[in-house]
């Protein structure tokens, strides 16, 4: 993975605008739940939905409706 300058991921400006997505100690994390973690439990390729963020997302689209 590249990193910037600032030693952050270089997708972590891309998830500015997602609540739901978090880095700590450089680990991704939705909604608070660790990615590694989940592909532990889970394997990969793994596919997780933020549920906020889809309510969100649908509610924008009604308003714009």
């Amino acid at each position: 993975m590249t990193r910037s300058s600032d030693t952050r991921p270089h997708w972590s400006a891309a998830m500015r605008d997602y609540d739901c997505l978090s880095i700590r100690n450089g680990v991704l994390h939705i909604e608070g739940v660790n990615t590694v973690d989940l592909a532990e439990q889970f394997g990969t390729p793994l596919f997780v939905f933020s549920e906020s963020q889809i309510r969100e997302c649908w509610s924008t689209v009604i308003r714009w409706s």
